[in-house]
């Protein structure tokens, strides 16, 4: 018997012809005969069909998927060796094997030829034609965390023994989706208003917890902290319950921090954790515990608590869950009661006045408990009992009025619960009757940021306190401390006298009396204006009347408006008209932003304590020098520069609050500054400034004080995009407060800052014409008002340098000036060619053109420069634009330079296609030496791709006579030089093709399909320039399995006789297709083929 092993089959693909040779030795000689050609027969193993061949699922799931095979040769399979190698993550066995292997990566399994006995005709045996099945059982055992794609690379073969002669392989996936199979927990608080403020009664708090997800969670650790720095609310000591399903189970906090009630001495928990056990899936349980309160009276706390929890879960590995949740109180439970007016006035006495009082809490509306309002009242005031006090329209459950030693009252009011809502009001009227022994509150002093307490109607010199107190408690006689209570107070402003003040006569005098420096007979008056000019335009025509021109009209101009950079000059006058001797002399001067002058004389609007810190900020409006200058009465005149300046507050805002108004009612408000100034003349004299120490009769004093504007305030206001036009007063007077306000006389004047605001270049670089700019340089400069400065012209800035990058490889073909205006659109300039230079990496533009004549106050420009084309840029590149502002005339005071940049991300950016070759035929496989394929030309961008092409060549030059369709219509694309024009490719579409040929290459050939974009079709591939891509196919000739089998074969041959038939069939095995196969007979000699008897039958089966 003879054995055939693997290298059989691998002869038998060789065409081996297998014959054994017989010998016979023996000491007398030997003998050898050779057997007759015999047939060695091998199976061919293809897998049929992988179902599915795409899984999915996650952690835990268990999946099948069935292979089959199928033998297509002669020969009988006996055995099966499989292997699915994949990557860590599954866990793989198969049913039927004779014994498998697993490894995380693979699995291997050995089949018998019992495995087959299941299939076909019944036997050990996988026949030709015949097909077997088995099922792999696949179980998640990743996360998918995140989720991928799990490969399998089934090869399935038989052979001899341990040997695999032959096999197939296949590719399967799963899709490994992220595990839902964890525990999902949601925590929501549970809270209750504390009852008392004395630690005496609990209130339940806690937290429910809901399992929303897919498993149990186990070991859930919960922890609980009070968040009270004032250690006014705590957790009850050994209070922990767990409520499931209607059963409640005390919990033993597994740790815990003990604190104390401060005002109560209630020894509390401060910090405390649990653990449960277990919460099954769509389960939910509530975790409550006794929270305690205990505050000092007037006060109240609600409890607020913190929770952190945390439980583990199966995915990740190693996961967990862990965050925090408060349990927020309702505030709607705080009380919260009030006593207010709107008076307006000073009382008088024997008047009955209107007071409300306001209280909320949803206490209000609870079936049980009291309300309670206690009112302290002061010598003078008392309960106007002529008013109806209800309520919400409920009347007081009982009410009681005492007297108290200093001859004021309490007057006490209680109501049963509930009350018609949760917020209240109630109308109370007291009577003011004045009384030599009412003992006065002065008046508060006014600190920054405080309030004024204004009237016109009185002076506001003495107070009267109000005090209340308002309880909820669940008892009638709960004591106040330990109530949930809140404690208010107000005062009112009355005469000090007890009539009435005499009424103005409207003749008061309006010039400056010195209350520090008596000045008798000192009339005296001042003025404030701007001291610098612009030029004269006195035609108003927003250009200057001559080249050079002179200093505007002082008496044209607005002189009480002011820019950063000017000078704001005061000038204090005085003249004696009678007496004289007057030596010493003070002033205080107030630069002022006041609300109340907002959206008047056509200012702005915009929050005044924004002024405070700036415009209010004697670091910025700085006083700069005084002057003096004295004519005498008999003509003569002197003066100098003095330095008379004492003190400076500044950066001060108040608001303005109208008399007897709680909740106090704004009329106004300020931001001021205040400068004191005082000089003796007798000083002047001593330095020998002066002829004399007085000013006498006849004699006239002035005195000029100059500020520098020195900042650009431009808050958020009603102008927006533009700076407001900001209202201010400069006041002065001889002493005064703190701030001017109403109180001393002042000028109205108007500032406004200045805006700049500029838009970078977006360059479009097209590659076949010159670039477009879809935005251009934008430059602007902008004041509150267009022409806010009439009959003169103020110019303010101008660009005196600026430099824009370049991205290597691009040149800049012009530079201009599109357009200047005036801020009201007043047309300047256009269309000016702008100088420029480039060097490798910038641009520097020249603006000088644009500056040539004086541009008057704010003004926009646009500029734009071109780009050659340049089909070689293709990535979008960034841009920064450098340029220098020149500020002119002292404009923007001590910052008369200012560099600025602006970056666009995305300046350049290229208007070239995004041209690529599409094909799902990377392999093509043809039967015959002609072949075809689709392809398309897919343009990924918006920018079309007007001129492409495609060159075709075969590395091994086997393959030609290429030829190119357009699709669909199949519109054949003739070949220049062997380059097809293939047409425009619009934005984001794609342009079919099909294009042929002949492979005259037994082996697989490569393809490069060359293809592109240009200006105009290349006569060479040398000459493209702009894009040119490269996409390999291969060409794939599919193979057959041939398998030659003896059907009839005579068994004798008579000498000179014919033989009976040969039969023989060829059978191909595999995919492939056998193109013009060819059957030869090799006879030994002495035997001839005899003419004519040579027959096919085709396909196997048909007619000879």
């Amino acid at each position: 018997m003879i054995h055939a092993d693997c290298m059989a089959a691998d002869l038998l693909d060789a065409g081996q012809l297998f014959i054994a040779g017989l010998q016979v030795s023996s000491p007398g000689g030997t003998a050898a005969v050779t057997t007759s050609p015999f047939t060695v027969e091998t199976g061919l193993l293809l897998i049929d069909s992988v179902d599915p061949v795409i899984l999915s699922g996650e952690k835990g799931d268990t999946l099948y998927r069935e292979i089959c095979i199928k033998n297509t040769r002669l020969g009988k399979i006996g055995n099966l060796k499989m292997t699915d190698q994949h990557q860590p993550g599954l866990q793989i066995t198969v049913a039927g094997a004779a014994n498998q292997t697993h490894t995380p990566t693979g699995l291997q399994a050995d089949f018998s030829g019992s495995f087959f006995s299941a299939f076909g005709d019944g036997d050990n045996w996988l026949e030709m034609d015949e097909k077997a099945c088995f099922n792999e059982q696949i179980v998640v055992e990743d996360c998918g965390i995140p989720p991928y794609i799990n490969v399998s690379n089934i090869i399935v073969g038989w052979g001899c023994g341990n040997e695999v002669c032959r096999f197939d392989s296949a590719a399967a996936t799963v899709h490994i989706n992220t595990s839902t199979k964890i525990p999902m927990l949601t925590f929501s608080p549970v809270w209750a208003p504390p009852t008392d403020n004395c630690g005496n009664t609990p209130a339940i708090t806690g937290i429910k917890i809901v399992n929303e997800g897919h498993a149990d969670a186990t070991d859930v650790y919960i922890r609980f902290q009070t968040l009270d720095s004032m250690s006014n609310f705590g957790i009850g000591i050994g209070s922990f319950i767990m409520v499931h399903n209607g059963a409640s189970t005390s919990l033993s906090p597994v740790l815990s921090a003990n604190g104390v009630l401060t005002a109560c001495g209630l020894s509390v928990y401060k910090d405390a954790a649990v653990v449960v056990p277990a919460i099954g899936t769509g389960d939910s349980l509530l975790i409550l515990f006794d929270s305690y309160s205990c505050t000092e009276p007037c006060r109240q706390a609600l409890p607020l608590y913190g929770v952190e929890y945390f439980y583990q879960k199966d995915c990740p590995e190693n996961g967990f869950v862990s965050d925090t949740l408060l349990i927020v109180p309702d505030d709607r439970y705080h009380l919260s009661a009030a006593i207010g007016t709107q008076i307006g006035t000073c009382l008088i006495s024997g008047t009955s006045y209107p007071f409300q009082y306001k209280v909320s809490s949803k206490h209000l509306l609870g079936n049980d408990g009291f309300l309670h309002l206690e009112l302290e009242l002061p010598l003078g005031l008392s309960l106007d009992t002529t008013c109806l006090a209800t309520l919400g329209g409920v009347n007081a459950s009982f009410d009681s009025v005492t007297s108290l030693p200093d001859g004021g009252y309490n007057i006490h009011f209680g109501w049963a619960l509930p009350l018609p809502d949760d917020s209240l009001e109630m109308d109370f009227c007291l009577r003011y009757i004045c009384d030599t022994n009412i003992v006065c509150q002065e008046p508060e002093q006014p600190d920054d940021g405080t309030v004024i307490v204004y009237t016109g109607d009185c002076p506001v010199s003495c107070f009267l306190p109000i005090a209340s107190k308002s309880w909820w408690a669940p008892e009638l006689d709960t004591p106040f401390e330990c109530a949930i209570g809140e404690c208010d107070s107000m005062r009112v402003a009355i005469l000090q006298s007890c009539s009435p003040p005499e009424p103005d006569d409207g003749n008061g005098d309006t010039t400056i009396i010195d209350i520090i420096f008596p000045l008798p007979g000192l009339t005296a008056w001042f003025d404030v204006y701007r001291l610098n000019l612009g030029y004269q335009d006195d035609d108003d025509n927003r250009r200057a009347d001559s080249p050079g021109a002179p200093p505007a009209s002082a008496a044209l101009v607005r002189r009480d408006r002011f820019l950063p950079g000017d000078t704001l000059r005061v000038m204090y006058g005085g003249a004696v008209d009678s007496g004289g001797a007057l030596v010493k002399f003070g002033r205080t001067i107030w630069h002022e932003v006041v609300g109340s002058d907002m959206l008047t004389q056509g200012n702005d609007q915009f929050l005044t304590a924004g002024a405070r810190n700036t415009f209010s900020n004697s670091q910025n409006f700085r006083y700069i020098g005084d002057s003096i200058h004295i004519r005498y009465a008999d003509g003569s005149e002197a003066g100098c520069r003095i330095d008379d300046l004492k003190s400076i507050i500044d950066k001060g805002y108040f608001t303005v609050n109208q008399v007897n108004t709680y909740p106090p009612v704004a009329v106004d408000d300020i931001s001021t500054q205040r400068f004191r100034f005082e000089f003796s003349l007798q000083d002047l004299f001593d330095d020998g400034c002066l002829p004399k120490g007085t000013l006498d009769f006849g004699d006239s004093i002035f005195v000029y004080t100059d500020f520098r504007i020195d900042l650009n305030f431009r808050p958020q206001s009603s102008n927006q995009p533009d700076p407001p036009l900001v209202g201010f007063r400069t006041a002065l007077s001889a002493g005064g407060k703190r701030y001017a306000y109403d109180e001393q006389p002042h000028r109205s004047l108007q500032y406004s800052g200045f805006r700049t605001t500029k838009t970078p270049h977006t360059f479009n670089i097209r590659p076949c014409e010159p670039s477009v700019e879809v935005k251009k340089f934008r430059f602007s400069l902008r004041i509150a008002r267009e022409n806010m400065f009439p009959y003169e012209i103020r110019p303010l800035a101008q660009i005196s340098e600026y430099t824009h990058t370049v991205p290597g490889g691009l040149n800049v073909s012009s530079a201009k000036l599109d357009y200047l205006v005036l801020q009201d659109s007043v047309p300047m300039l256009a269309n000016v060619a702008l100088p420029f230079v480039q060097n490798t990496s910038n641009v520097a533009v020249d603006f000088n053109p644009a500056f040539t004549e004086w541009v008057d106050e704010g003004f926009t420009l646009r500029s734009s420069i071109l780009f050659q084309p340049n089909c070689l840029f293709n990535k979008p590149d960034s841009s920064r634009q450098r340029f220098t502002l020149q500020y002119l005339n002292g404009f923007n005071g001590s910052s008369p330079v200012a560099k600025d940049s602006v970056v666009n991300a995305i300046g350049f950016y290229p208007n070239t296609p995004a041209l690529k070759l599409v094909t799902t035929d990377t392999i093509v496989l043809s039967a015959s030496s002609d072949f075809s394929f689709e392809f398309s030309l897919k343009n990924g961008a918006i920018p079309p791709a007007a001129i492409t092409w495609v060159n075709v060549q075969s590395l091994s030059g086997a393959a030609d006579n290429f030829q190119l369709f357009a699709l669909p219509q199949n519109q054949a694309i003739a070949a220049q030089n062997g380059i097809f024009p293939s047409g425009k490719v619009n934005g984001n579409t794609q342009n079919n093709y099909r294009l042929r040929g002949k492979n005259l290459a037994c082996q697989a050939d490569t393809l490069m399909v060359i293809y592109g974009w240009d200006c105009a079709v290349p006569a060479e591939l040398s000459e493209s320039v702009c894009f040119s891509d490269t996409f390999f196919i291969e060409l794939r000739l599919q193979r057959p399995e041939l398998e030659l089998d003896i059907l009839q074969n005579p068994a004798i041959l008579p000498l000179c006789d014919s033989s009976g038939v040969f039969e023989f069939e060829i059978y191909n095995a595999n995919k492939g297709v056998a193109i013009d196969p060819v059957a030869s007979v090799s006879l030994p000699a002495g035997l001839q083929l005899i003419p004519g008897t040579c027959e096919i039958s085709y396909p196997g089966g048909a007619p000879f």
